[in-house]
């Protein structure tokens, strides 16, 4: 199944740009996107639980260390950096629309109607990253 979705997106990729769908492109992107997981499971493999150790200190204790593999990394991380830019994109633009209302206004006096211009473009832009 997933190596027909593949043999359609090269395809397709003449029409669309090139370098879109190629194989390493898809290789690229799984590996900038997991790389940040597959370095923590590496390097924290000294991290799981141990009795003698961890007893004490056990709320810090990471007790989901077995649960974390390099495959599953493929699937949980593959949009992370896409959402992370998105989610910043959408809190700049509550940030930059607030300032826009706020333009040729004392931002510390500003009349009612700025202010529910301020809150509604807050709302919106709190609630599209919401999901994100």
């Amino acid at each position: 199944m997933i190596f027909a979705v593949l043999e359609y997106l090269e395809s397709v990729s003449s029409w669309l740009a090139p370098w879109t769908w190629s194989w390493w492109f898809i290789v690229l992107w799984l590996v900038v996107n997991c790389a940040p997981m597959w370095l923590a499971i590496y390097k924290n493999k000294r991290s799981g639980w141990k009795e003698e150790r961890d007893r004490k200190y056990e709320p810090f204790a990471r007790i989901d260390y077995k649960d974390w593999s390099y495959a599953l990394a493929l699937i949980t991380h593959c949009w992370s950096i896409p959402r992370f830019f998105l989610g910043w994109s959408l809190f700049f633009f509550g940030c930059l629309g607030s300032a826009f209302w706020c333009i040729g206004a004392d931002p510390f006096n500003l009349p009612e109607w700025r202010v529910k211009m301020v809150r509604i473009t807050c709302f919106i832009s709190s609630y599209l990253a919401l999901p994100v």
